[in-house]
Parts: C-alpha cells; structure tokens; sequence
C-alpha cells in the first residue's frame, strides 16, 4: 500500500501554477503539519511500504520540505510524488497516463530517449529507480485500455512496478425521482451548479459494487497465476512472496458449453516465480454430434480469505481440445431463379446457416422473423473521441520521442465534419448471379455470356442537407478490383459508379432502390455505360447512386 497525504492543488495547473502553494513560503508550514500528521498516524501499519506527498500539486520548494522530513522521521519507507519529474527529492519515479512505448523506454536500459521534463542526467537518474504508474488505463467510458500491454512491459522490465487503475468506482450517490423510482445521481442531478460531470463515474465497479467487464479483463490480465493449455498444462507463479500452496488447480470438459467432467490436478505448491509442467487429464470423447470438445483450468482458493471466500477463482485459461471432422459449415443455398428472367432475382431469399435475407437484409433467424442488424459506420463519441489532451498519431510516429502525439482537433469533430453522423445505408445491388445463358443482361441490356459465383456491392451514402446523394464507401466485389477498374470521364467520375469487368462485355448500370431492372435515372439522361472487357475476366458490375 501507499499512503498518500490529503494534498492536492490541481486547480492552479490551468494558470501556469502561479501562486500554487507547493512553491509559496506562506503555505511551508501548514504542508509540514499535514505531512507530518499523515505519518504519525499511520506510521505502525506494516502493509504501508511508500508514503506519497500528495497528487497533483505541480512542483516546489515545499513539497521538497515534506519529501526532507520524511526521509528523517522514518528512512526505511521511500517517498513517491508523480510531481517530481526529474527526481530531485523523490525516491521513486512515478508517472500517470504515460502511453505504452513511452513505458517501455523508462523500462529499458538502453533507451537514451529524454524523459518527460527531465535533462539527459535528469533521464539517466529517473531510469536508475524503481518506477510506477500512480495513474493508468483510465476506467471512463470504453476505458480501461490496454490493460496486457502495460502488463507485457511489467513482466519484461524488472524496473516496473506495475501501477494503479484510475479508479475503482463510480461516485453516483443512491438517490430517487419525484417518482420514487431508485438511480445513482451525479453531475448535477441534485441541482448544483458547480459539478464535474460524468467524470465521477470512472470506476471498475459500479455505484454499487457491480463489477464492469473491465473488472473481469483486469482481473485476467493481473491474475496471480499464467495457465497455458496445451499438449502439456503450464503453470506459472506470477507472485511475489507466497507460494500456491492457499490454490487448488481444478479442470473442467465441456462440449459445445456443456460440462462432460471435471476433476482437480496435482500440481506441487509453487514457489514465487516458478513454473511446471502438468500431464492433462484423461478427457472423455467428443460426443456424436457435438462440435467441439474444451478444456478449461482455473486456479482457486482452498480456503476463506478476509477478502475472497472458498472457490474464488484467481486464474482461469482454456485450450481447444478436439473438433469435429464433419462439423456442419456455413454455406450459402442456392436461391431459386427468377422465372421472369431466368436469373437470380435480387428480390429472392438467400440462406446462410440459420439466417435468411431479402434483398441483403437479414429478415429471420432460427425461424424467427428479425429486424436488422444493419449496417452503421457511426457510433455515439466517448469523452476521449471528444477530447483534444493527446491528439492525434497520423502525422507523428507514437514509438519515438516524445510519444505526445501533434494537436489535431478531437475525433468526434473530424467525424461529424466528414458526415459520418449523416450516413444512411441502404442496398443499392445485391445481386446473386450463377451460371446464366448468353442474352440481355438482365439490368441494363447488352449482351454477357457467364457470371459465377457470389457477387455483392455494398454502397454507403451520405445525406447532407441541400445535397444530392452521393456515395460515401464502396466495399470491393471482386479478387482483382484495382485492376479491373477503367478511367472515367469526368461526368462519371461525379456519379463515383463502380466499374468490374465482366466477362467478355459489362456495363455500368445505376439502379433505384424498389426497381429492380430499371436505369437510373439522372434528370432524363440514362446512366448505363457500355465497356469491352478481355476474354476469361469474370467479375460483376455494382450499382451506386450519385
């Protein structure tokens, strides 16, 4: 654990610090008494190995005054304060947020790269200590991130210490509406006017203690024990001080989720940092007519904890043990033809596994009649796609000094600027072609002799108000699109129509939506284009609107 004094003096930052009293004589003594008072209090408890100055404070003389005294009081217990960049009255280095090829640099030993406000000196000084992440993977919103990078660096570098997840819980008080239905206010919710915001609800856990998915990958990526399943079990002691003698490694079978058998295996006690090899259980038989066949491990505790009851998992992985040869792929069904033309009407159903589409929109699944998924290319911005501290990485490299990035303005601007809030999709062509006899195409006339197989255009486009529809994202149709594409006059390029080539002879043909066959119509001028394509090409043609 690590005690941190009650100090904070964040609020000056946006002033350049000025009058901030970690640097002002008139505040020496009264940041001595809370230092001091801090460690008085506090100074017999074992589980305390650091003491901290405070957070965020920015960098002075009287922060200086507080790391001195403490080295006199009590000189077994180094003193931590992320402020402190280049180290000058701290015994650890300790920084919050700093991104992960910037950790790796503090880790290594052959980095010469400058450390954030630190001279050449300064940065060799810094990488001699122990180092900490007082601050990391922010829990707001999508976050945490990144959680098993920032852990790949720890277990590689003996110099990190590994750091802290800001934070573990969300601040929303319990509270009621006027109609006595229960939430947990923040932000406002109680009619001040002063607030932070959602930035109270930056937790691991709920309000309430619910754990978040990000809890549950945390807890993964931090586990006490690495488990590798494989032809052998692996078993790797990630602590510190204890051996694995409080764990019971146990086994489970499924197949296809459901439990076959379990058991327990007979793993000697690990000592800190060790590592063996287990024989894996004798397993039973992929069942007939199951598809596949798991084997799960999990480490759990023998006995009650203060913390954890009996059974708690600390550990878990799983390994794929046998598939079945003949296990049912997903594969489309051919769709009838259409009598009125003799080709495959883009109107008919297509079957994929237990799915069925119409005109390329899922209609039912398992016999049931859905509704969607559709395609979306937007989502709702988080607090970070709206903020501007770290830029962007387009034109900077983010493995090389400084790791900070180039000021661009936030991803939720740049989104809304380039429409993506605006895009409507729609199916333009979905056509299922196979083996058709030479005649008119189908479409918008001329003559083909073959198309195989399945061919899909896909076609995104943007509404903007006052504006004519255009196409917004085009998804290849075919293996050799770039080269089957042919220049376009001017005019064409304007509609952005998709050329593939196709067979011996192609078009290009614009289709309305609920029209199947018809031409696109642009004022009265038909869009079909008539183009020679070589001998053997296949491929098909996509429709779009302009």
């Amino acid at each position: 654990m690590i005690l941190e004094c009650d100090l904070e003096t964040h609020g000056f930052e946006p002033g350049g610090w000025r009058d901030n009293p970690s640097d002002d004589p008139a505040w020496r003594e009264a940041m001595l008494d809370r230092i001091e008072r801090t460690v008085e209090r506090d100074k017999n408890h074992p589980s305390i190995v650091l003491w901290s100055l405070g957070n965020e404070s920015g960098t002075g003389q009287n922060l200086a005054a507080m790391a001195s005294w403490v080295h006199g009081r009590d000189p077994g217990r180094p003193v931590h304060y992320e402020g402190d960049y280049a180290g000058a009255y701290t015994d650890v280095y300790s920084r919050m947020y700093s991104p992960v090829p910037e950790t790796a640099s503090i880790g290594r030993d052959d980095s010469g790269a400058l450390l954030l406000g630190c001279s050449a000196s300064e940065s060799a000084r810094q990488r001699s200590k122990p180092f900490l992440l007082c601050e990391y993977a922010h829990a707001m919103g999508n976050g945490p991130g990144a959680l098993d990078q920032y852990e790949e660096l720890v277990e590689r570098y003996p110099r990190l210490h590994g750091g802290f997840v800001w934070e573990w819980r969300d601040h929303g008080l319990r509270t009621r509406t006027a109609d006595r239905i229960e939430f947990f206010g923040y932000g406002g919710d109680f009619g001040e006017v002063v607030h932070d915001g959602n930035f109270v609800m930056d937790g691991m856990v709920l309000s309430d203690g619910t754990p978040t998915p990000s809890l549950h990958e945390f807890a993964q990526v931090a586990a006490p024990f690495a488990i590798e399943v494989a032809d052998m079990l692996t078993i790797r002691s990630r602590r510190h001080s204890a051996d694995s003698a409080d764990v019971v490694f146990a086994w489970s079978a499924e197949a296809d989720g459901e439990p076959l058998a379990s058991g327990e295996l007979d793993v000697p006690p690990l000592e800190p940092g060790a590592s063996v090899a287990v024989a894996r259980p004798t397993l039973p038989e992929l069942p007939d007519g199951a598809g596949e066949l798991w084997l799960n491990v999990t480490a759990r505790l023998v006995a009650p904890t203060a913390w954890a009851p009996a059974g708690h998992p600390l550990a878990t992985a799983q390994g794929l043990i046998a598939r079945a040869p003949d296990a049912p792929a997903l594969r489309w069904s051919p769709a009838p033809r259409d009598p009125a033309t003799g080709g495959l009407g883009s109107g008919l159903p297509d079957i994929l596994g237990p799915a069925r589409f119409e005109a390329g929109r899922l209609v039912e699944l398992a016999g049931e009649p859905v509704r969607g998924p559709r395609l979306a290319l937007w989502r709702a911005p988080t607090d970070n796609d709206r903020g501007t501290a770290f830029g962007s990485y387009q034109d900077a490299d983010p493995t090389l000094p400084p790791w900070r990035a180039t000021p661009a303005p936030p991803w939720d601007a740049r989104w809304r600027a380039a429409g993506l809030d605006r895009m409507v999709p729609r199916v333009v062509s979905g056509v299922r072609v196979g083996e058709l006899a030479a005649g008119p195409h189908p479409v918008g006339g001329g003559e083909l002799t073959s198309r195989r197989g399945l061919r899909r255009a896909l076609v995104a486009r943007r509404a903007r108000p006052g504006a004519g529809r255009r196409v917004g994202a085009q998804h290849r149709v075919g293996p050799d699109l770039a080269a089957a594409r042919r220049p376009l006059r001017p005019a064409d390029r304007r509609r952005r129509c998709l050329l593939v080539r196709d067979g011996s002879a192609g078009v290009i043909s614009g289709q309305p939506p609920g029209r199947p066959g018809g031409p696109l119509q642009r004022g009265a001028q038909r869009v079909d284009r008539r183009v020679r394509t070589s001998p053997g090409e296949a491929g098909t043609a996509a429709t779009c609107a302009r």
